[in-house]
Formats: C-alpha cells, sequence, structure tokens
C-alpha cells in the first residue's frame, strides 16, 4: 500500500465535498482553523504546508486533526467499511 500523500483539492467542488465532510463537521473549525488557512497559504510541496491533510489509497483524502462536534457524525472511511465486509 502506498504511503499517505499531501492533499489538496484539485478544483472547488472537491474542495466543496472535502470541506463539508471533514471542516463543517470539526470542532476546531470555529472560523479560523489554522489548517485550513494554511492549505490555502501554501503549495502541496512548501514545507509548511500542513501536514493534517492526507490521502492515500485506502482512506482517501481526511485531516488527521479531525474533532468531530459530533462522536456519531463520523466522515466516511471506506477502509473501515470493507474491512467490515471481509
Amino acid at each position: 500500500m502506498a504511503d499517505a500523500l499531501a492533499y489538496r483539492p484539485c478544483n472547488g467542488t472537491e474542495g466543496d465535498l472535502f470541506f463539508s465532510c471533514w471542516c463543517d463537521c470539526c470542532a476546531r473549525n470555529d472560523g479560523g482553523c489554522e489548517i485550513l488557512s494554511a492549505t490555502m497559504l501554501f503549495r502541496v510541496t512548501d514545507r509548511d504546508y500542513p501536514p493534517e491533510w492526507r490521502t492515500d489509497e485506502a482512506h482517501g483524502p481526511r485531516c488527521t486533526a479531525f474533532d468531530a462536534l459530533d462522536p456519531f457524525d463520523q466522515p466516511f472511511d471506506p477502509a473501515a467499511a470493507i474491512g467490515l465486509l471481509l
């Protein structure tokens, strides 16, 4: 399995989907998330790009600093779903 890579949405639609899945449901996003701000300021290849936004084949795009406002409202994790089927 490939290592996780830095993630940045490739267009506005993908960004909206990522934000609604992760940022809109996160306790850290109280109007001033430093991770979200840094992803807009830096390139994925920059040293200061936040390492919390990651993607890989198993889990897809995610924010590793996610802190759910509602513990029962978690983003979909494809790897967990596949694990339940095996």
